[in-house]
C-alpha cells in the first residue's frame, strides 16, 4: 500500500516483510525492545523470527513501514478465534514507529491499514496489550476508541520452561 503523506510530499509504504528487507525489520524489533526496556531477541530468536515470518505458511504477518526509502516502523499480527463471536480476532502483537518519525501520521496510517485488514478478514474484533507506562501508546489507542479491559480480564502467562518442568514432574 502506497500513500502520500499529507502536506509533505513524502511517500509512505506499508508492505509485508520480505527476505530482502528482513534485517531492517529486525533492526526495528530491536528498537522496540530498547524502547520497552526489554532484552533484544537473541541470535537464535532472530533466525526463528525471520523463518516464521517468511515461511510458506507464516506463523504471523509482519508489515514493514517505509517513509520514502527508509524503514520507519513495523507491525506484527495474527489471528486468534472467538468462540462467542464465532469469528476470528486480529491480535496485534507489535505496532512500532521509530521515535524519530512519530507525530507525522505514520502510526495513524498503519492503524488504518490494520483496521482495513480486520474488515477484510471478517474479524469480529482486534485486540492487543500495552505496557501500563506507555502513555503515548495508551493515548493513541484510546483516541481511536479502544477500551481498556483491565477491569474485566487478567492477562496470564506460562513460559515453555515452566510447562516443561510441570510435565517432567508429572503435574
Amino acid at each position: 500500500m502506497m500513500l502520500a503523506m499529507q502536506n509533505t510530499g513524502e511517500m509512505l509504504s506499508i508492505r509485508p516483510v520480505t527476505e530482502l528487507d528482513a534485517d531492517h525489520w529486525i533492526d526495528l524489533v530491536n528498537a522496540l525492545a530498547d524502547y520497552e526496556k526489554l532484552d533484544r531477541p537473541t541470535p537464535d530468536a532472530v533466525e526463528r523470527l525471520k523463518a516464521h515470518a517468511l515461511a510458506d505458511a507464516p506463523k504471523f504477518t509482519a508489515w514493514l513501514v517505509w517513509l520514502n526509502d527508509k524503514p520507519v516502523g513495523y507491525c506484527v499480527f495474527f489471528e486468534t478465534y472467538s468462540t462467542f463471536l464465532a469469528k476470528p480476532t486480529l491480535y496485534l502483537e507489535d505496532l512500532f514507529v521509530h521515535p524519530d518519525y512519530r507525530g507525522a501520521g505514520v502510526g495513524r496510517h498503519v492503524w488504518n491499514a490494520l483496521e482495513r485488514e480486520v474488515l477484510l478478514r471478517d474479524c469480529g474484533r482486534m485486540e492487543w496489550t500495552c505496557l501500563h507506562w506507555n502513555m503515548l501508546g495508551i493515548n493513541f489507542y484510546e483516541k481511536r476508541g479502544a477500551c481498556n479491559l483491565t477491569d474485566e480480564w487478567r492477562n496470564y502467562r506460562l513460559v515453555a520452561e515452566q510447562i516443561r518442568e510441570r510435565q517432567e514432574a508429572g503435574a
